[in-house]
């Protein structure tokens, strides 16, 4: 079962959320290193746009914050 490798839900839960992030990070975030800073951060800004805006990158935004907005002040 999966609770051989994780505690509990939460330990799976946050293992999901980092590997997806880092996926998405690879596949969006992977600028040449020699570029200048201005380039690079114009091509940041509309990567980090594009992400948000897809179903994916929507939803997965929507799973990590409804539990922050579920719990008591």
């Amino acid at each position: 079962t999966l609770y051989v490798y994780f505690a509990d839900k939460n330990s799976l839960f946050c293992a999901m959320v980092e590997e997806e992030s880092l996926e998405q990070g690879m596949l969006s975030f992977d600028f040449p290193p020699d570029r200048d800073v201005d380039t690079t951060l114009a091509a940041f800004g509309a990567a980090y746009v594009a992400l948000i805006c897809t179903p994916r990158g929507a939803s997965s935004i929507r799973t990590v914050m409804a539990p922050l907005t579920l719990e008591p002040a």
